[in-house]
């Protein structure tokens, strides 16, 4: 906006009214979280508290940051991974640019912002040089030195172990941080243990499922709501579902009364013959993921 003021000579000289820097866009939820993957010797449980203290302290410490830097730190569903949350004025991004001072409170493999992955999957992978338990790790390894790319996370096997144990061959899922590099390994092929494998895009058909509540279409990163065991539908995580019985721990056994807690049959929670799953997908797929070439 132009105005005109006066001088002391009675001049009128114009003046425009300075614009105000507008303000930063907040952070997002995804924005201010750092999944440490492949954590090693967690404890079954951890002390929350203790950590996010300890790490704040430690910002305050070395880089004289008296406001709190991390807001939560929370232990995935799955027990392989820890999720530190910033608080809103940081991000993920800063929390890996300071990896030194909150690193030493924690042992794990490497550190990854809560993104949306490209997911492949390698076909045919031979049981008999991978079907051991350091073979996801060797394949892992393979996908690296041999052919250049580097996965966002350990690869997951596709059919269950039981299936492999029957199996010459299997598939297993590779996530990449990038769409193109999911594309090169589409296009080019993997080498895997000296034989070149196809390579296919992954394409979920199955409704997106939180392992801690076992509700649907959101992930446990993001889930407060109480813990569902996916076995016996009671509150507690599925990996401490424990038979008094046989000792067996995290497992179904001949003494496991099964129940879903979505639709209280008696299957488990993820088992895809759950109508409230069957309702989500439209229709009964038999597979857990369709592949497709591209």
């Amino acid at each position: 906006m132009v105005k005109k003021g006066s001088t002391a000579t009675g001049n009128t000289i114009p003046y425009t009214k300075i614009p105000q820097k507008p303000s930063p866009s907040p952070l997002s939820y995804k924005d201010r979280r750092l999944i440490l993957n492949e954590a090693t010797e967690i404890e079954e449980k951890i002390d929350p508290l203790k950590l996010r203290n300890q790490v704040n302290k430690a910002f305050q410490e070395k880089k004289n940051i008296t406001t709190p830097v991390v807001a939560t730190v929370s232990k995935s569903f799955a027990g392989t991974s820890i999720v530190l949350t910033t608080t809103e004025q940081f991000s993920a991004e800063f929390l890996t640019q300071n990896k030194a001072i909150w690193e030493p409170y924690f042992r794990f493999k490497k550190s990854t912002r809560d993104t949306t992955w490209s997911k492949v999957v390698i076909h045919k992978i031979p049981m008999d040089i991978f079907g051991h338990q350091e073979g996801l790790d060797l394949l892992e390894e393979e996908i690296r030195i041999f052919n250049g790319l580097n996965p966002v996370i350990k690869p997951n096997w596709i059919s269950s172990i039981e299936n492999r144990k029957t199996k010459r061959h299997a598939s297993a899922i590779i996530s990449f941080e990038t769409k193109a590099e999911a594309e090169k390994a589409i296009r080019n092929r993997l080498y895997i243990a000296g034989i070149s494998m196809r390579v296919v895009k992954c394409i979920p058909t199955k409704p997106a499922q939180c392992r801690r509540c076992q509700g649907f279409n959101h992930s446990e990163y993001g889930c407060y709501k109480d813990y569902n065991c996916s076995i016996c539908a009671k509150n507690h995580p599925t990996r401490l579902h424990f038979c008094d019985t046989c000792k067996i721990k995290g497992e179904i056994c001949e003494h496991t009364k099964i129940e879903c807690i979505n639709c209280q049959k008696d299957h488990q929670a993820t088992d895809k013959i759950c109508e409230r799953i069957q309702v989500l997908q439209g229709k009964n797929k038999p597979e857990i993921f369709s592949h497709v070439e591209i």
